[in-house]
């Protein structure tokens, strides 16, 4: 797979059956997903903690993702922040101070 090829992807699963994922690139949340049937369930905030402790691990002081039209206000209320304005055909910018990072 050479999408991911490099990156970390960590997989969530019910009962075996995998319901969501996220990938992680050095400080950089590449993408998650869950399940459209279990939106709202906590896999999605679960797989973003994950990620910003494999990101705060590797000694990274934020996260950064860019997030679509439809997760922005996910990311919103976990403490991401907008950083300037939304592009016409791509996802925004968006970082997170992750405190305890190692030095």
């Amino acid at each position: 797979m050479r999408a991911i090829d490099g990156h970390e992807v960590w997989v969530a699963e019910v009962d075996g059956v995998p319901v969501g994922w996220v990938e992680v690139d050095r400080d950089r949340v590449e993408g998650i997903y869950v399940h459209p049937r279990l939106a709202g369930s906590g896999i999605g905030s679960t797989l973003l903690g994950h990620a910003e402790a494999l990101i705060r691990a590797a000694g990274f002081p934020s996260a950064a993702l860019e997030a679509s039209w439809n997760a922005e206000e996910f990311y919103l209320r976990r403490g991401y922040e907008a950083q300037g304005p939304r592009p016409e055909e791509a996802g925004r910018p968006m970082r997170k101070p992750l405190h305890g990072a190692a030095p």
